[in-house]
C-alpha cells in the first residue's frame, strides 16, 4: 500500500481524497453520457489522457514538436474503443495523441505512457527490467505494481477509481509530474522539493 508523505500529514490526505472523489464523480458523469460501453475502462482512459497533461518529458523523447504523445497498451488490451474515443482529436500543447496496442515487450520504443495489462503479471518484473530509466510513464492496475518499480496503479477505492503515483522511478526516469496531479493521488516515495 502506498503511503502519503507529506508535510502536513493526515491534512493533504483527505484533501486529496476530497479532490479525487470529485474528480471521479465529474470522470462518471462525463462516463454516463457517452456511449454504452465498459465505464470502468472509460474512466481509466480519461486518466490516462489527463496523465498526459500533467505528466512532462525530456523534450529529447520527441523528435519535433508537434511529434504526438504516445499510450502504448502492452498486453490483453482491456480498453476495447474507449480510449481511442476518449483521445480522439484531441492534442496537448499542439501534440496529439495516438494509441499504438503492442504485441511484445520489444515494441514500446516510441511510447510515452505504457499501460501495462494484467495479462502481462508473470512478466511484470522483467519488463520493468527492461524498461529501467526509459522515460516513460508505466500504468497498470496490478496490486504489487508500484512496489517492484512501476509509476502509477489503478486500485479501487470506496466504489470509486484512485491511483497510487511512486516518484522514485518517476524521478529515475526524468519525468515530472505536477503537483496538481500528485494532489489528488496517493504518493509514495521521496517528497520533492
Amino acid at each position: 500500500m502506498a503511503v502519503l508523505i507529506s508535510p502536513s500529514g493526515s491534512w493533504i490526505l483527505r484533501r486529496g481524497r476530497c479532490l479525487a472523489g470529485a474528480l471521479v464523480l465529474l470522470l462518471l458523469v462525463w462516463a454516463a453520457g457517452g456511449q454504452p460501453g465498459n465505464v470502468e475502462y472509460r474512466i481509466k482512459a480519461a486518466y490516462l489522457f489527463n496523465f498526459a497533461k500533467f505528466v512532462s518529458w525530456p523534450s529529447t523523447v520527441f523528435p519535433s514538436p508537434d511529434a504526438p504523445i504516445v499510450i502504448g497498451i502492452l498486453g490483453n488490451d482491456p480498453f476495447g474503443s474507449e480510449i481511442d474515443e476518449t483521445i480522439a482529436d484531441k492534442a496537448i500543447e499542439g501534440r496529439p495523441l495516438r494509441v499504438k496496442r503492442l504485441g511484445d515487450t520489444n515494441s514500446w520504443e516510441g511510447c510515452h505512457i505504457l499501460f501495462i495489462a494484467s495479462s502481462e503479471r508473470k512478466t511484470l518484473p522483467q519488463i520493468l527490467q527492461k524498461l529501467g530509466t526509459c522515460p516513460i510513464l508505466t500504468v497498470a492496475e496490478m496490486e504489487e505494481f508500484t512496489d517492484i518499480g512501476g509509476m502509477i496503479r489503478f486500485f479501487p477505492y470506496e466504489n470509486n477509481i484512485r491511483f497510487a503515483i511512486d516518484l522514485g522511478p518517476v524521478d529515475a526516469a526524468g519525468l515530472k509530474i505536477s503537483s496538481k496531479l500528485l494532489q489528488v493521488a496517493v504518493v509514495k516515495g521521496i517528497a520533492r522539493k
